[in-house]
């Protein structure tokens, strides 16, 4: 990326403004607009505290983070057609607890460019995805650019997009494909009823009391790397043992698995409830699609598999790959697009 200054006065107002923005307590002293802003913000979690300014503002992500405070109060800083431009964490182009941030800056700037980064950029940094953001003190135009790994470029209008989210698909076709999906097919649920989440939170109620010295929730199956289930507990009080499920070993991988009325799953997974086996197994076979694949890699800017997997349609019915295809009325052009892609 290239970024030229128009004259050696903003280069000094930027310089200012660098050494004097350390944290979030010093915007409070900051008065001047400035026409450029160029940063690379802290990222911690719980950064921002009751006695910023911007703790209570509407765009602040539940979490805290450092690096939405100072985009928040950056972004106030600039003057009129200023531009600024920040390395940060990806998150937020996907995130259910970014997206009052995403609202909040289409409605007001022009979110110009988005370019992706490797995830190795900064050594010992456990970031999904790193990204270069371009926002514009201008009313947003309708479209983004984002600029993948491998220079390939898409464009979008986030406003179209479920919760606003921003994908990286690296391929425009694709993105044209998952977006008219997105638009005639439900999503899967992130969390149905009684389901487990990473986090746990509304899924208390669905284990059993029985506890252990980590935490009140009984674990007592696997998932193998094939997604069988390997350990059976037959004696359950969870309503868990009424449902058909598919389970997800953990975060960092695709591989789901199916469970059956009757079994647990470990706490660290995500699951999700199913109305009947049917559905279960669809589901199931859906995750083993190559569109599958891709879609996933695409909201890989987090590692959660509850919010990568809220951002995918969920197909009607379908035990086969073509089955499901047609089920999401794919033509046959597309279904030979998404075959020639590579990915595994």
């Amino acid at each position: 990326m290239e970024f030229r200054l128009p004259n050696s006065e903003l280069t000094y107002m930027f310089g200012r403004a660098a050494r004097s923005c350390a944290s979030l307590d010093d915007f409070k002293y900051m008065t001047k607009k400035f026409d450029v802003i160029i940063g690379n913000p802290p990222y911690n979690r719980g950064l921002v505290k009751q006695t910023h300014s911007v703790y209570k503002h509407i765009a602040m992500n539940s979490e805290k983070e450092g690096y939405i405070g100072f985009f928040i109060s950056s972004l106030d800083l600039l003057s009129d057609d200023g531009i600024l431009t920040f390395i940060s964490p990806g998150k937020f182009m996907v995130g259910p607890g970014t997206k009052n941030f995403r609202k909040w800056v289409i409605n007001n700037y022009d979110l110009e460019r988005i370019d992706i980064l490797p995830v190795d950029t900064f050594d010992g940094v456990g970031i999904d995805k790193i990204v270069v953001t371009t926002i514009k003190n201008q009313s947003y135009n309708g479209k983004t650019t984002i600029i993948s790994l491998n220079g390939s470029i898409v464009e979008m209008d986030v406003r179209e997009n479920n919760d606003l989210v921003i994908p990286d698909f690296g391929n425009q076709n694709l993105y044209e494909i998952y977006k008219r999906l997105s638009k005639d097919f439900d999503f899967i649920p992130a969390h149905n009823s009684g389901s487990v989440g990473e986090y746990g939170g509304k899924s208390k109620d669905s284990f059993s009391e029985v506890q252990t010295a980590h935490h009140p929730f009984k674990v007592i199956t696997s998932i193998d790397n094939s997604g069988n289930t390997v350990s059976k507990f037959t004696n359950l009080q969870s309503i868990h043992s009424k449902f058909w499920r598919i389970t997800a070993k953990n975060s960092f991988q695709r591989g789901f698995g199916l469970v059956e009325p009757g079994e647990e799953v470990d706490f660290s997974m995500w699951a999700m409830n199913c109305s009947n086996e049917s559905e279960a197994r669809t589901m199931v076979a859906w995750t083993k699609t190559k569109l599958f694949r891709l879609i996933w890699d695409a909201f890989k800017s987090t590692r959660h598999t509850h919010v990568i997997i809220r951002n995918i349609p969920k197909p009607q019915q379908g035990l086969t790959e073509v089955d499901i295809y047609d089920s999401f009325n794919l033509t046959q052009d597309e279904i030979l697009y998404i075959e020639s892609m590579n990915n595994e």
